[in-house]
């Protein structure tokens, strides 16, 4: 179920939720981070958006601005170690606190 007072796009909102994702992992494991993403942040950021169906893009995001807030100050709160599989792996989603699994 979606929410309406949201005023971001489900890409909007995942797209800046792996922002934050993708910033912590290359604090945390920037030579992982180098051999699977170079110097292409964005290309990070992009497996996020990847993962949701297009036909959801446009959507409003099921989280409010808020929620995306908190979603981003858990992740920046995470430690390296929570992260070191991620960086060879193909997951995306599986190491988001919970608080970033509605977003």
């Amino acid at each position: 179920m979606l929410i309406a007072c949201s005023f971001q796009t489900a890409e909007e909102a995942i797209r800046e939720v792996g922002q934050a994702f993708c910033a912590k992992l290359k604090e945390c494991a920037a030579e992982g981070y180098a051999k699977k993403y170079g110097t292409d942040d964005k290309k990070c950021s992009d497996t996020f958006v990847n993962a949701l169906p297009e036909d959801d893009r446009d959507r409003r995001s099921a989280c409010n601005e808020e929620e995306i807030d908190t979603c981003e100050k858990d992740i920046r709160a995470m430690t390296c170690e929570a992260l070191a599989a991620f960086a060879t792996s193909d997951a995306t989603t599986a190491a988001l606190p919970p608080s970033c699994q509605k977003c």
